[in-house]
């Protein structure tokens, strides 16, 4: 898969306001083409950056409150799937995500 991500990382806030602001007066030419999304240091960003390495699974991983949060792609569109432990409370040994059944 091949990166099409252009950007600036780890600039100071003067430096990519300053280009933000450039990029943005550029945009407003209709003849230009451009997306743009300011969202590099979310949680939803970091995650997606893992996800979008393209290695096999599409996975990442990322710490939120104390707590390992797991995100993935899939064929199934954006949505809010049910989620199985297979195990007991004391000893999980898998998770099961239900992407579709009869219904979907």
């Amino acid at each position: 898969m091949e990166d099409r991500t252009l950007g600036w990382a780890n600039v100071q806030e003067a430096e990519a306001v300053e280009l933000a602001v450039r990029i943005e007066q550029w945009r407003r030419d209709p003849s230009h083409k451009i997306a743009v999304d300011y969202r590099p240091h979310s949680h939803h960003y970091q995650v997606m950056q893992q996800i979008r390495r393209g290695d096999e699974f599409g996975v990442g991983s990322i710490e939120l409150g104390g707590a390992t949060a797991l995100a993935f792609h899939t064929s199934w569109g954006d949505g809010v799937y049910p989620v199985y432990r297979v195990g007991t409370s004391d000893q999980p040994l898998a998770l099961q995500i239900e992407l579709g059944d009869e219904a979907r």
